[in-house]
C-alpha cells in the first residue's frame, strides 16, 4: 500500500537528488576556476532558482495529497460503514457480489435513459456520480472480504491491459489473451 508520506518521500528525495545534481555542476565549476566569482555566482543562483522551485512543487504536492484519497485510504474508509447484522461470513460476501451487481445495474440504467430520454450531459454526469461511487464502494467492501487490496488490484489490472496493448491484443476477447 502506498500511503500519502511515502508519495511526499519520493518528492523530497527528487528535490534533494536535483539539488545534489546542480552542487555536483557548481563544484566541477569551482574545481575548473575557483577565481571566477560572477561563474561562481550564476551558479549559486541558478540553484538557489531551481531549489525555491522545487520547493513550491513539493509544497504543491502536499496540498495535492491533502486532498487526495489512496485507493486504500478509500477501502479502509469505506469498511466503517458498513452493517451487515445477521450475516455470516460467507453471506458478507455474497451481500458484497449482489450489492456491486446491483449498483452496476444502477449505472447502466441511467445511461439508458441519457439516450433514451435525451438527457443533457450534465445530468447523465450528476445521475451516474453518486451510483458509481455505490460501485465503488461495494468493489471496495468485495475486495476487503476476500481480503484483496484496492491499490494492488488496480495496478495489477492495468499492468495487464498494458500488456494486451503492446501485444495487440487489447480489443480481443477472453481472459487469457
Amino acid at each position: 500500500m502506498t500511503s500519502k508520506s511515502d508519495i511526499l518521500s519520493t518528492s523530497l528525495s527528487n528535490i534533494m537528488n536535483s539539488i545534489n545534481i546542480l552542487n555536483d555542476k557548481i563544484m566541477k565549476e569551482v574545481e575548473k576556476d575557483s577565481t571566477n566569482s560572477d561563474v561562481m555566482k550564476s551558479l549559486l543562483s541558478e540553484r538557489h532558482i531551481a531549489f525555491m522551485t522545487l520547493l513550491e512543487k513539493s509544497e504543491e504536492t502536499v496540498a495535492l495529497l491533502d486532498d487526495a484519497m489512496l485507493p486504500d485510504e478509500y477501502q479502509e474508509k469505506a469498511l466503517t460503514t458498513i452493517d451487515y447484522g445477521r450475516f455470516s461470513d460467507e453471506m458478507r460476501i455474497s451481500y458484497a457480489g449482489l450489492g456491486l451487481a446491483n449498483e452496476a445495474g444502477e449505472v447502466a440504467g441511467k445511461v439508458k435513459k441519457y439516450f433514451r430520454d435525451e438527457w443533457k450531459f450534465s445530468r447523465l454526469q450528476n445521475e451516474v456520480e453518486g451510483e458509481l461511487g455505490d460501485v465503488m464502494w461495494y468493489i471496495a467492501v468485495l475486495a476487503a472480504e476476500i481480503d484483496l487490496s484496492l491499490e494492488e488490484i488496480m495496478k495489477k489490472n492495468i499492468e495487464k491491459l498494458a500488456d494486451r496493448k503492446e501485444r495487440g491484443v487489447i480489443r480481443g476477447s477472453g481472459d487469457n489473451r
